[in-house]
């Protein structure tokens, strides 16, 4: 850049930031005073009278709820059987598979 074109930025920049020098209107004098301003009072504050607080109507008297006694304890299942098993047979566990029958051997 030329020193004219540097001369010229500067200028610009200078014209654009220093304030106006324009002479502005005075701001409009009111004719009346506003009204003051009244602040309301703060709330009186009333302390709750001491002594006994006051009673309210008590729900009437209810009877207590029938409870069920306990249900009687049942004899333990028989030995290797449980619910919804069919009874055990000669002392044998049901999940064991049967044994295989096997045909009689054939004589040579």
């Amino acid at each position: 850049m030329t020193y004219t074109h540097l001369l010229l930025l500067f200028l610009a920049l200078v014209v654009l930031t220093t304030p106006s020098h324009a002479d502005y209107q005075k701001p409009p004098v009111p004719i009346q005073k506003p009204p003051p301003v009244e602040k309301p009072s703060p709330p009186v504050y009333n302390p709750p009278p001491k002594g006994n607080p006051p009673k309210g109507e008590k729900p009437p008297p209810t009877l207590p709820p029938k409870v069920e006694p306990p249900p009687m304890h049942q004899p333990s299942p028989p030995y290797l059987h449980y619910p919804g098993h069919p009874p055990v047979e000669r002392g044998q566990d049901p999940h064991k598979p049967p044994r295989k029958v096997l045909p009689p051997p054939t004589p040579y």
